[in-house]
């Protein structure tokens, strides 16, 4: 499925949704990836994220397709955790 902004994606039965951006930032690494992860709850999923070694980078953001928080792993490694709108 493709949307005006650039974004693609792929919902497979069973399957977590594969989804695809553009972005404006250099490339740190030859084949950069960054995972959205669904959560239910934000706040209480970074929280235990960040007792485990991750660290946030900035405060949970909302716009039209839900809320999301930029966090990264211990190496560097950026996903976010999501909880989109209209999806369980």
């Amino acid at each position: 499925m493709d949307r005006p902004d650039g974004w693609s994606y792929v919902d497979l039965p069973g399957a977590p949704r594969l989804s695809f951006q553009p972005t404006d930032e250099p490339e740190r690494t030859p084949h950069r990836v960054h995972a959205d992860v669904r959560v239910t709850d934000i706040a209480e999923s970074a929280e235990r994220l960040l007792a485990l070694g991750a660290t946030a980078v900035g405060e949970t953001a909302t716009d039209a397709q839900g809320a999301f928080r930029v966090m990264r792993d211990p190496e560097g490694n950026e996903f976010c955790l999501v909880r989109p709108t209209g999806r369980p």
